[in-house]
């Protein structure tokens, strides 16, 4: 029975593993071959290689290096964010049918202001206006976030949500694990702000594919599946 047992699970797992790169492929696929989808994972990307700037260990180190401040400092920085972002929820949440009508614009302007934010926070030397930036990220990024997140699901085929979302998930999963160490040397070899400064960069990178979205919109009938873009 015990070699019955293991032989079964040896059997079982090539085939689970099979399953899971076959949805892998094909979710990659839908991505690819969509073109909404596309420029959508790109900002994805964009975002995830940014996205990892605001990891514990970078934020510590630009409350130290550049506003001169220590741990007790960083605890209010990353409070003030959660504020934002809480402030966001809620104004996203009363703001849904404005969003909902307006995605590519909510996109865009989301991207383009948590950019100028991004670099304005960089640059800063200020403790007070960090704190005040971070609670003005949270709503921005909110309403960008619940924009991107709707579009993209708008233009995914109903019966290749578990597809897209496996491979989406597996992606940026991967970008954010290698943002993490690159942005680490850049922190190490050039200074903390370096890395606000490219972060703002590839959010602009991202308003410039939502832009392109909408070229993309205004050109093709984007499938049936999104609307109100």
């Amino acid at each position: 029975m015990i070699a019955m047992g293991s032989l079964t699970r040896n059997v079982e797992q090539p085939q689970k593993s099979a399953v899971s790169w076959n949805v892998l492929r094909e979710g990659w696929s839908i991505l690819w071959n969509i073109p909404s989808l596309r420029l959508l994972t790109l900002m994805d990307i964009a975002q995830a290689l940014a996205g990892s700037i605001w990891i514990g260990a970078v934020t510590l180190a630009f409350a130290k290096e550049a506003l001169g401040r220590g741990e007790g400092w960083w605890g209010l920085m990353n409070s003030s964010y959660a504020a934002g972002t809480m402030l966001g929820g809620i104004l996203a949440l009363s703001l849904a049918k404005r969003i909902k009508k307006h995605l590519i614009a909510s996109m865009t302007m989301g991207s383009l202001l948590f950019s100028l934010l991004t670099v304005v926070y960089g640059l800063n030397n200020l403790p007070w206006l960090a704190l005040v930036l971070c609670i003005l990220m949270g709503p921005v990024h909110q309403i960008r976030d619940v924009a991107q997140q709707t579009a993209l699901q708008n233009s995914v085929p109903v019966e290749s949500l578990t597809k897209v979302y496996a491979t989406h998930g597996f992606l940026i999963s991967t970008v954010m694990s290698v943002s993490i160490v690159i942005f680490g040397l850049v922190a190490d070899q050039l200074g903390v702000r370096w890395v606000y400064l490219i972060g703002g960069a590839l959010f602009i990178v991202s308003a410039i594919c939502s832009l392109s979205l909408s070229r993309v919109h205004r050109n093709q009938p984007i499938a049936k599946h999104t609307k109100n873009m």
